[in-house]
């Protein structure tokens, strides 16, 4: 009787008599590593601070791989610490840090009897909008006017609109315009403002819009 067994028990055993000799191979083999709860599909947002993707298997010390997009995770996340992976007890984690567009892709995790597989999506966080632009009234050839407002993110993207048509190259390109990022405040900048350039402006974000209207009086 062999109790415990593991591979090192593996091999040719002999019963030998004063008669005779009896052998026979004894084969240990892995048990198979069944995937009891599988991966599920995950959405998350671009600079999230981190997501998990979670299974179950069947052996609390059961050997599985992590492949993203069929291929094994890359050496470098992991030695970096952008992507960890985990054994606790039967549950495997792959946690993924700092999420970026290109952590996007299909995982799996693959055992020695199964592979489970879900998808994770990485979106562009909302940009919305803080606090609006605000009605402004300026006198003719003030040295210039500034339409402010405040977005959620940094890094948000927005487009400036003057009466519904996005402003003018040209005027960006002269200078006469600047559009200005600062931290999350979002500018625009009018030099030398005339009559002309009175009317509606808009700063457009993917997830909402404001608007404001700039009227030019004449100096006194």
């Amino acid at each position: 009787k062999i109790k415990d067994l593991g591979k090192d028990d593996a091999g040719e055993y002999t019963l030998k008599t004063n008669t005779g000799t009896s052998s026979a191979k004894l084969g240990v083999e892995d048990r198979p590593v069944k995937i009891k709860s599988g991966l599920k599909d995950v959405k998350a947002l671009d600079k999230d601070p981190e997501v998990v993707l979670e299974a179950e298997v069947s052996e609390k010390d059961g050997e599985v791989e992590w492949l993203k997009d069929g291929k094994p995770i890359p050496k470098e996340l992991l030695n970096s610490g952008k992507v960890q992976i985990i054994a606790d007890g039967k549950k495997r984690k792959l946690k993924i840090k700092d999420l970026d567009k290109d952590d996007a892709g299909e995982y799996t995790l693959k055992t020695n009897d199964g592979t489970s597989s879900a998808k994770l999506g990485v979106e562009d966080r909302p940009v919305k909008i803080k606090s609006g632009l605000k009605d402004v009234k300026a006198l003719d050839k003030d040295p210039e006017v500034v339409l402010e407002a405040e977005v959620s993110e940094a890094d948000g993207e927005v487009t400036w609109l003057k009466d519904g048509k996005p402003i003018p190259k040209a005027l960006l390109d002269s200078g006469k315009l600047q559009i200005v990022s600062d931290g999350k405040k979002r500018k625009l900048v009018i030099k030398t403002p005339g009559k002309d350039d009175a009317g509606e402006y808009t700063m457009v974000t993917k997830d909402g819009k404001s608007s404001c209207k700039w009227g030019s009086q004449t100096n006194p």
